[in-house]
This record gives C-alpha cells, structure tokens and sequence, in this order.
C-alpha cells in the first residue's frame, strides 16, 4: 500500500528526506472512488495532503480529533495517480493513491 524503498519513482516523496513507508499507515480503498479511510496504528492523524502526479496539492485537510481513522471525500478529483502524504503525531508517511 505504500512506497517501496529504493523504487525510482517521481514522487513527491524524493523532496522530502523525512517521508517514510510504515505499515503502521494504511490508504483504502485503492483504487479509491469517493471516499478515502487513512488509518494509522497507534499514531494519531494530524494532516493528510495530496498531490496530483505532477507534484500539486489538490487536497489539504487537518484534523485536530487525534484520531488514528480518518475518512477523506475524494469524490470531486478527477481519476488518475496521487501522492498522499500523511502527517502523523510521530511520522510523516507518503502512498500512491489511484483514483477510479
């Protein structure tokens, strides 16, 4: 569900030295149609972005619940490849996203 060490790749995630892949972090559906569940395992969800494949941020949302599930309405972006980088209180994650 998420990036792959050592996998060249233009994402987002090359920018940013601190993104991980954890399994601890997980995106589903995906493919994703209208609504989107991060869940994260004993760390709560702080902020989720994501980006087009060119790099754009196309949805921003914060969450100040300290929740470790969190739902994201993806219904109006149109299909393709994203970039979801996800802000925990320990770590900041980043995951391939496709969008039906």
């Amino acid at each position: 569900n998420g990036l792959k060490p050592g996998k060249t790749d233009d994402s987002s995630s090359a920018n940013d030295p601190d993104a991980k892949t954890n399994e601890n972090v997980q995106l589903y559906p995906n493919p994703v149609a209208n609504e989107l569940t991060v869940s994260a395992l004993n760390e709560t969800i702080s902020e989720v972005i994501i980006s087009d494949s060119t790099g754009k941020t196309v949805k921003k949302q914060s969450f100040a619940s300290q929740n470790s599930i969190e739902k994201i309405n993806v219904s109006g972006l149109p299909q393709g490849l994203y970039f979801v980088k996800v802000i925990s209180d320990k770590n900041t994650y980043v995951s391939k996203l496709i969008k039906d």
